[in-house]
């Protein structure tokens, strides 16, 4: 359109990346589904820091694409509200919005996870927070073989039950607890596991296991 022209003339004949950048986001505003103009925003939003457009660009932008590419941009714009300088309670949760859709499209995405990790202890959403690790331990779990998985997978599983039974354990839910930790058994083990699982079975009726768990401490 004339406004797609006109941006383009005066960023070839005037060193006005501002101007430039104002044009093109008034094209987006005519037409949301103008990748093109929508590129420009976020070329040129990128470059002077313009995190507003940026941000409403970003989100145009993976409305129109999908697959990978999709959850490149909606990385971007939770990483882009997550670290926003101001307005910190509704940019954590549109940082938020970001990431869980990211979850839908790929549930195991790890930066996806992480970043909800971050942002629900900043809001100490302790009940979400257990929701997400458990589910990305149950969900890694499935897919690992434990003769076959690297240390760094084994870690992450680790890491991810461990907290899950955490909190659990935190909320007074002890057989939830132990749940987790049972399951990361089945794959991965060592003594600090053995030694949560020794404390979750006191807080439980497991004599048995609890005296098995002591065997294996000693």
């Amino acid at each position: 359109g004339l406004v797609t022209r006109l941006a383009e003339v005066l960023e070839g004949a005037l060193d006005d990346p501002t101007a430039t950048l104002e044009l093109w986001v008034a094209e987006v505003d005519r037409d949301r589904e103008d990748e093109h103009a929508i590129s420009e925003v976020v070329r040129l939003a990128r470059a002077l820091d313009h995190r507003q457009h940026l941000g409403h660009a970003l989100e145009a932008l993976a409305d129109l694409r999908s697959g990978s590419d999709q959850v490149a941009l909606l990385l971007e714009r939770g990483l882009l509200h997550r670290d926003a300088r101001a307005d910190s309670a509704g940019s954590r949760q549109r940082a938020l919005d970001c990431f869980r859709k990211v979850l839908e499209l790929d549930p195991k995405n790890p930066e996806a996870i992480e970043q909800l990790r971050l942002v629900l202890r900043e809001r100490d959403d302790r009940r979400a927070l257990l929701e997400l690790v458990e589910n990305s331990a149950q969900l890694l779990h499935a897919d690992l073989d434990p003769q076959r998985a690297t240390e760094r997978e084994l870690e992450r599983l680790k890491e991810l039950s461990m907290e899950a039974a955490a909190l659990a354990a935190e909320s007074g839910d002890h057989a939830r607890a132990v749940a987790s930790l049972e399951a990361l058994r089945e794959s991965y083990v060592d003594r600090e596991v053995l030694e949560q699982l020794r404390d979750l079975y006191r807080h439980t009726d497991r004599p048995h296991a609890l005296a098995k768990t002591l065997t294996s401490l000693s």
